[in-house]
């Protein structure tokens, strides 16, 4: 398997940055994993804060504890402003993802044709 192909694949499925360090580049493999924990993070917070909110709300017996009314209110809750900062996150996440990826790939392209 050439470098470019398991470090691409490394930063794919493992986690964005990862494929840097298969290929001995370890500043822009910690930006791409710091970068992707922070959004991750973000994302966490988000669906834990709304998920306290939900069990809040059936413990204080705002609304019934059935599956289907709890479905229904994190939809209402996902579908509520304020949500701005989940998007920007998640967008985030994606695309460092896909940039780390492709990072990879070139830096492994050009590791494989120096070692021809």
């Amino acid at each position: 398997m050439t470098n470019a192909a398991k470090a691409a694949l490394w930063s794919i499925f493992v986690i964005p940055g990862s494929g840097h360090f298969v290929l001995k580049k370890p500043i822009p493999g910690t930006v791409f994993i710091g970068l992707s924990i922070a959004a991750l993070t973000v994302i966490v917070i988000k669906a834990v804060e709304r998920a306290n909110q939900i069990v809040d709300k059936v413990l204080n017996g705002e609304i019934a504890l059935d599956p289907l009314v709890i479905a229904e209110q994190v939809s209402m809750q996902s579908a509520q402003t304020g949500s701005n900062l989940l998007n920007i996150a998640t967008y985030l996440l994606i695309a460092v993802w896909i940039l780390a990826a492709i990072d990879a790939y070139r830096l492994g392209r050009i590791k494989d044709k120096d070692l021809l």
